[in-house]
């Protein structure tokens, strides 16, 4: 097997892997710091849908980790750019923070108001201020023949100490929920947020080693796409659950014992 230090590019989930809430994981500094001094690319690989690229980026800066906005790849994009690739220009109604209006129109998609019938499809991501008032627009788009996707499906993240914080997949089901429509998504665990990843900057996936806390989305998806992965367990499961395909390469509690034992290998 693998030592940890055997990959070129390193891609970490952010949510719940590299920081809970505005709180950094112990050791994220230093490990990425150490790679990145090691000559090795570091990449973000996130299902969020809130924030764009450079708020990310400023986020890291505070917590002394510093990054590129090139080097973080976002679930809003992937889906703006999967929308226009498969179906062209569209006019999108969109329940979602404003990075995720933005994504949309910068791929030539036409933005229109959330209760307006016309649009092709209905776009969701995590969304803070969603209202009843919100969920009754969604519904009508649906009603009305618009096609359903979503940045994400997770229901939530780990925020501070662990704590919940609902996620789109949470909207998106009690949408569904009324409709009984499913929606698509093209963000982890699907082939795409990582195809895409790989594709685009030339990176053969046995050299890439994904870091998240996720069995389902960062676990799954990074190993149905061929890459090695390190599973963040602070519960301390002693071993995958029966119901995942994939079994993480290496499994820790966290960040700062993936830093100490890059730390040894370097030695």
């Amino acid at each position: 097997m693998n030592g940890l230090l055997d990959y070129s590019t390193y891609i970490f989930d952010l949510d719940g892997c590299v920081y809970f809430g505005p709180e950094p994981a112990q050791g994220a500094s230093g490990l990425i710091s150490l790679l990145s001094g090691l000559g090795k690319r570091v990449l973000f690989l996130s299902n969020n849908s809130t924030h764009s690229p450079h708020e990310v980026v400023q986020k890291l800066q505070s917590m002394d980790i510093h990054v590129l906005a090139s080097d973080i790849h976002l679930a809003s994009t992937l889906l703006a750019r999967y929308l226009h690739e498969t179906h062209g220009s569209l006019r999108l109604a969109v329940a979602g923070e404003k990075f995720l209006h933005k994504e949309m129109a910068r791929f030539d998609h036409t933005v229109v108001p959330l209760d307006d019938t016309s649009a092709d499809c209905l776009v969701m991501g995590r969304y803070l201020s969603f209202t009843f008032d919100c969920l009754v627009e969604c519904v009508r788009q649906l009603e009305s023949g618009g096609h359903f996707y979503v940045t994400n499906l997770d229901t939530h993240h780990p925020g501070p100490e662990g704590a919940r914080q609902p996620e789109t997949g949470a909207l998106a089901a009690a949408v569904s929920a009324v409709t009984g429509k499913t929606p698509f998504s093209v963000g982890k665990p699907f082939p795409y947020a990582f195809t895409s990843l790989l594709n685009d900057l030339a990176l053969d996936s046995r050299d890439c080693l994904m870091i998240g806390d996720s069995l389902n989305t960062d676990v799954q998806g990074a190993g149905n796409a061929g890459l090695d992965t390190c599973w963040l367990n602070p519960g301390g499961a002693s071993e995958t659950p029966s119901d995942q395909p994939n079994s993480p390469t290496f499994t820790f509690p966290g960040l700062a014992e993936v830093l100490a034992t890059v730390q040894q290998e370097v030695r």
